[in-house]
């Protein structure tokens, strides 16, 4: 298991800088990162990732061979 945490200067948004560092330090500890969970909105901040910020995070575990899973549970909110 490997943290990662938002950022709330940002609203509260996934700062990829942030995700490569903890993804490149628990591989140098010799964990085998293979997922990534991405909660949108979030709870209980009720944040929702930019689009920019989601294909970030997409396009990053893309090039990392990372599974990216989605929990969208509020997706049927209304914003």
């Amino acid at each position: 298991l490997v943290p990662y945490y938002l950022d709330e200067e940002t609203g509260w948004s996934l700062d990829i800088e942030h995700l490569k560092k903890q993804t490149e330090d628990a591989r140098a500890a010799g964990k085998n990162v293979r997922a990534l969970v991405v909660i949108n909105p979030g709870n209980p901040t009720g944040n929702v990732l930019s689009d920019q910020n989601l294909l970030d995070i997409a396009t990053y575990c893309a090039e990392e061979n990372i599974l990216l899973i989605a929990d969208e549970v509020y997706k049927e909110n209304i914003y």
